[in-house]
């Protein structure tokens, strides 16, 4: 199921995302290949909805999360308005 998640993530399908996370809520905590977060490569495809909604169900933020969120989140908000 991580790799759907994954692959949900990189498509930027909320719903899917969503509707994975409930089924099972260690979602939150998956790591790709690389040891990234679910929540970190939401952030580095450039996913404002799916990190939205991540967050919202209570994916955990560690130091590395919030540097992203914060240096990304200029660049999040601004490729979300257009």
């Amino acid at each position: 199921m991580e790799q759907q998640l994954f692959e949900a993530i990189k498509a930027g399908n909320v719903d899917e995302v969503t509707r994975l996370i409930a089924q099972d809520g260690s979602l939150l905590s998956a790591r790709d290949a690389n040891g990234a977060s679910a929540l970190l490569v939401a952030c580095y495809n450039m996913k404002p909805d799916v990190v939205t909604a991540m967050l919202d169900l209570g994916a955990p933020v560690d130091i590395f999360e919030a540097a992203v969120l914060d240096r990304k989140s200029t660049r999040l908000n601004s490729s979300h308005s257009q």
